[in-house]
């Protein structure tokens, strides 16, 4: 039942209901009855500037003598008026309120009607709704309360609204075992009661179905805090209600509470933030609500400045955030360290490109038009003149698909490549370049994989350089082939454990270079070989190892004339041969 409907309904009951009983509206804590009641339904039932309800909380309340003061109080202060203003009732409208209350007010119950008139004559009760707010939350047994609004509703004709989370009043209890041991669960005693009182006292009960969009949105509004106030979008809110399903919270009270704690953070950073960071700050903090108000405050779970456990999804919560709620003190100077290493998380994270509003374009470019696709294009042009721009770990499918889009849409790509090799340049520290191209370009095909490959190369030439350049220490000449084998050996270990080692050959130069080689030189190139393949195995270098190894061994397979007069050299080359075969069976 929608805001509208339950609205309409209630208003119904109150106007023209004959039953003599009680509407029962029930949900779970924080679901957002008493804010639906608040914000909807008060608003609803004012007519010019009367409003036809009285709302009392039960929370806490003893006995029903309690009650009956509560209503007594909310009802003089609202409609006790002046002379000319007062309402005339008879006396059986509210008798049973003041039955309890008398003694409170110094009146004998047991006085003539005459001299109960002034305070019957104080208050209307006639066509407005009392509404009993936190029936679960009272020390009333609820037998008890159920009989006192029996009295209301059946002998004076007071319509009244009982608010409550019935999942909290009823209670179970298990039987004793049959002959095969089976229990069966049962309502306690005391639920039977309750039961049996409500079914004379309550006529409709109806499940709260809360309307989480608007009871947020209204909610951020109310704190009129202009920071704060941006949430208030619909695309915010969607994503507010995903971390409350995420954490299994619908209590509105929570998102209050993570709501003025976001302002205060806000208003105690002292230096500009992006609204990014915000959003960062408010999702975790509602995030961390929802833990904290389960009872138990957790210790801190993170780095130094931040915790990914103790928020949601990859959104990391601060650890100034988690300092001032726990323990209401800021430390400004934690603010900048934060953000520095959330950046970091968001630069190295392997997942972090996906959430890149032109990317998504650009990954799914085949159910967007060409305009979408190329302005686009255009955006990660410019998000990649900052190092930080776009993640590291988004480079190996969007080069895949720049090289893609280069075929469909004649696409220059070559901007964002220069950039991207500029970005990277010298990371090999951070990134792990394994990870960085694993699993992508596989359905490129001809001229397409080759460009990939090609792409791929010089990301990873630049990752292990700092200077952008091959550190290769080869010049392709043959009198210092030996040298650059020895200094490849002494140093394989790096190479090794970048995974990365013949593809920063140039091919075709190092096939001419081994054409003009003596035996002993190619002897040197084969050891060199041996030292870098001798225990690899598949998946101990990327993918492209494979590919340029092979490139080299068709070359030399598909020669049609000996590689030298000199059956020695001939000898060399065969063996070189078997052992590249041997070398790409063992890594693919």
């Amino acid at each position: 039942m929608t805001y509208e409907k339950l609205t309409r309904y209630l208003i119904h009951y109150l106007e023209k209901d004959r039953t003599h009983n009680a509407i029962m509206l029930t949900g779970a804590w924080g679901s957002g009855k008493s804010h639906y009641i608040r914000n909807h339904l008060i608003p609803a039932l004012k007519r010019d500037k009367d409003s036809r309800c009285v709302v009392v909380s039960l929370y806490g309340m003893h006995d029903v003598l309690e009650v009956s003061k509560a209503i007594y109080f909310e009802l003089r202060a609202k409609w006790l008026a002046k002379d000319s203003e007062v309402f005339q009732t008879g006396k059986n409208v509210v008798r049973t309120l003041f039955r309890g209350a008398s003694s409170f007010f110094g009146i004998d119950m047991k006085s003539s009607d005459e001299e109960l008139k002034q305070m019957y004559e104080s208050v209307d009760l006639s066509n407005k709704l009392i509404i009993l707010e936190d029936a679960e939350r009272s020390s009333i047994a609820i037998a008890e309360l159920l009989a006192y609004i029996n009295s209301l509703v059946e002998q004076d004709d007071v319509k009244v609204l009982i608010v409550s989370n019935e999942d909290a009043i009823i209670e179970y209890e298990w039987s004793e075992p049959n002959k095969d041991g089976e229990r069966k669960k049962l309502y306690t005693t005391e639920t039977m009661e309750y039961l049996r009182t409500k079914e004379k006292t309550v006529g409709d009960t109806i499940i709260f179905q809360p309307n989480y969009a608007d009871s947020l949105k209204n909610i951020i509004l109310s704190f009129e805090n202009k920071s704060l106030s941006c949430f208030a979008t619909e695309e915010y809110i969607n994503e507010i209600i995903k971390i409350f399903r995420i954490r299994r919270c619908g209590n509105l009270r929570t998102f209050i509470y993570a709501c003025q704690k976001t302002i205060d953070i806000f208003e105690n950073i002292k230096e500009q933030l992006s609204q990014e960071y915000l959003e960062g700050i408010f999702y975790s903090i509602i995030a961390f609500s929802t833990r904290i108000k389960t009872g138990v405050f957790p210790d801190w779970d993170g780095t130094e400045n931040l915790s990914i456990s103790l928020s949601v999804g990859d959104v990391p919560l601060y650890r100034f955030c988690y300092d001032f709620i726990r323990w209401q003190k800021f430390d400004d100077s934690r603010v900048q360290a934060a953000i520095e290493e959330h950046r970091k998380i968001e630069l190295y994270d392997h997942h972090g490109y996906k959430n890149d509003p032109d990317f998504a374009v650009i990954d799914d470019f085949h159910v967007h038009t060409e305009h979408e696709v190329i302005t686009a294009i255009k955006n990660i042009e410019d998000k990649l003149l900052l190092e930080d721009g776009f993640p590291f770990f988004g480079y190996r499918i969007l080069a895949h698909r720049l090289i893609q889009l280069n075929t469909i849409l004649e696409l220059d790509y070559s901007v964002c490549k220069e950039r991207m090799i500029e970005n990277i340049k010298g990371k090999a520290k951070e990134i792990d370049g394994e990870l960085l191209f694993l699993s992508a370009g596989e359905e490129l095909e001809g001229s397409e994989k080759k460009k990939y490959e090609e792409f791929k190369k010089e990301l990873l030439e630049a990752l292990d350089n700092k200077e952008g350049k091959s550190s290769f220490p080869f010049t392709y000449d043959t009198k210092d082939l030996s040298r650059c084998c020895s200094d490849i050996i002494e140093k394989r270990d790096e190479y090794i454990s970048s995974h990365s080692f013949f593809p920063r050959f140039e091919s075709e130069r190092l096939f001419d270079v081994l054409l003009k080689c003596t035996a002993e030189q190619i002897n040197d190139f084969r050891g060199l070989l041996w030292a870098m393949y001798r225990h690899a195995q598949k998946g101990d270098y990327f993918d492209a190892e494979a590919s340029s190894l092979a490139a080299l061994l068709k070359r030399l397979e598909d020669i049609e004339k000996p590689m030298s007069s000199d059956r020695i050299i001939c000898y060399q080359f065969s063996l070189l041969i078997k052992n590249i075969r041997r070398h790409i069976m063992q890594i693919s």
